[in-house]
């Protein structure tokens, strides 16, 4: 089921528990997911809302967003230690596949094009 982020104090818990996960389980991906909010809060489309999976009420690693009309699914890729950012759905066309070892202005080019 997906949960709407209704404040920044929602998005704030939302990646403060990614986070958690990620000092754990996902090291490739911990400054990632904070260039990624950014991203996120600064492209999103107005009046357009923040949606997470959430599950037995519990955030998981799954964030849709609609950005210049499009809507997209952020997703923790396990087997590829890489956050992928799919077309449409959890389930759609991977359009990029990011992680921390790439360069910050590879990122952001990437993610602009969006």
């Amino acid at each position: 089921m997906a949960k709407t982020l209704l404040s920044v104090n929602d998005l704030q818990d939302y990646l403060a528990t990614l986070n958690r996960k990620a000092d754990h389980h996902a090291k490739s991906v911990e400054a990632i997911t904070l260039m990624l909010a950014g991203a996120v809060v600064m492209l999103k489309n107005s009046g357009s809302d923040i949606k997470v999976l959430e599950r037995d009420g519990e955030t998981k690693n799954l964030m849709w967003v609609e950005i210049n009309g499009n809507k997209y699914a952020f997703a923790y890729n396990g087997s590829d230690a890489a956050v992928d950012i799919r077309q449409n759905s959890s389930r759609g066309k991977v359009i990029v596949s990011l992680n921390d070892s790439m360069p910050l202005k590879e990122v952001y080019s990437l993610v602009k094009k969006l």
